[in-house]
């Protein structure tokens, strides 16, 4: 199979090949080419040493070269204005923090190159030269649908604990199973996800939840994501995954919501895994009020005018999945957004001005104006000034009536 390389790219490996260096476009970019998928990016490696490529980078027009990395091998170079990522053929050392090599020696194999990476779709090389270079049976992989680990998966996961995650998120991603091998080295290799920062365990997470297979993935892979959320292990892993099923392409609150509901500080563990504060205070205010009972809409009303329209909607929506709410309640939302329906004091067709020509003694407005606020949201009185006005008559004979009491007393 021909992959087509675009132009920025191919201008890279085309500078390298002509001065007699291999090149290869790596990774991500062959195997999204080979799925039929248009790669976010194109990798290169090479057997030109990193100082190489800077020289020859920074010496033609239209590329700039910057070391982004090139104690590693890595240079970034700009192509036609687009950023290709250049690495020297290399194998790593020693990874003693279980993050990254302690050192790195270049080589001039593909092959060994090739042998350093996390899963063998992960593991293929390709120039319109040689065509593919699959030492490591990726394609075949590709086609079975299988997510493995290049050689030992204890070691490649020991080397990097993020690779578990990765394994997890492209078999969430891909739809792919993970073979039995890597699954249970990922499983039995969980811990060593505390020596990851939270910001790349996050960054996993959020793509695996959008993935199209996170239910089952979640509950196959149940104690890793425990590892990461401790409140799940309070669930049986079929309840979350059922959940999550509902809740299938809904934005990330909702989701979250479904991972964490219980008894849990969920603001805490999402500000620890570094989300935006948007998605965590929609997902605190979704658990805070997913139990609300919403029957009719004076309770709707009620609701949005606490969190909001755009709030209720979220809460609504994961009660529908959760089987707290219908779709009822949903439609009521829609039409007291489409009416324009008061839920404010602002809102309300009366204010303290008019009370008081009303009578209503100064200290009393606000607790006036709450109560005509209430009727107005149960249908008790609708938001006119002149039923209000009247109904204000009523709040006064209760007033009085009160106050009389209170004298008595």
């Amino acid at each position: 199979m021909r992959i087509e390389i675009p132009p920025h790219a191919a201008a890279v490996i085309r500078a390298l090949t002509e001065l007699g260096y291999e090149a290869y476009v790596v990774g991500g970019c062959v195997r999204d080419s080979l799925m039929g998928r248009e790669p976010n990016d194109w990798d290169v490696t090479t057997s030109a040493k990193p100082e190489e490529v800077m020289l020859l980078f920074g010496a033609l027009r239209g590329f700039k070269p910057y070391p982004t990395g090139i104690a590693h091998g890595t240079v970034m170079v700009l192509s036609k204005g687009q950023p290709v990522e250049v690495t020297t053929f290399r194998i790593d050392g020693e990874y003693t923090d279980g993050r990254r090599p302690d050192s790195v020696d270049f080589t001039d194999s593909l092959e060994e190159d090739l042998a350093r990476r996390d899963f063998t779709v992960n593991a293929m090389a390709y120039s319109h030269k040689r065509g593919l270079c699959d030492p490591y049976g990726g394609e075949a992989d590709l086609a079975a649908k299988v997510i493995r680990c290049v050689g030992d998966p204890t070691r490649r996961f020991s080397e990097d604990a993020l690779r578990i995650m990765r394994a997890v998120r492209f078999s969430s991603v891909l739809g792919f199973s993970v073979d039995d091998d890597t699954a249970e080295a990922a499983i039995g290799l969980r811990g060593s996800l505390a020596n990851i920062s939270k910001e790349r365990i996050h960054t996993e997470l959020e793509k695996l939840l959008c993935g199209m297979n996170a239910p089952a993935v979640i509950e196959r892979f149940y104690p890793i994501f425990c590892e990461i959320l401790p409140p799940l292990a309070k669930w049986h892993p079929s309840e979350v995954r059922a959940a999550l099923g509902r809740l299938a392409g809904e934005e990330m609150p909702l989701m979250l919501a479904a991972l964490l509901s219980g008894d849990c500080d969920a603001e805490t563990l999402l500000r620890d895994l570094r989300f935006p504060k948007r998605t965590i205070g929609r997902t605190v205010q979704i658990l805070a009020h997913c139990k609300t009972p919403l029957p009719d809409k004076p309770a709707i009303r009620h609701l949005c005018r606490n969190i909001g329209i755009d709030g209720a909607r979220d809460v609504i929506r994961y009660g529908i999945a959760c089987g707290t709410a219908d779709e009822q309640a949903m439609q009521n939302l829609d039409e007291i957004a489409e009416a324009g329906d008061c839920l404010s004091l602002s809102a309300l067709r009366i204010n303290g001005r008019i009370l008081q020509s009303l009578g209503v003694p100064k200290r009393q407005i606000g607790t006036v104006l709450e109560r005509l606020l209430c009727r107005v949201m149960a249908d008790e009185v609708q938001n006119r000034t002149a039923e209000l006005k009247r109904a204000v008559k009523d709040e006064l004979k209760g007033l009085k009536q009160s106050n009389e009491g209170s004298t008595a007393l």
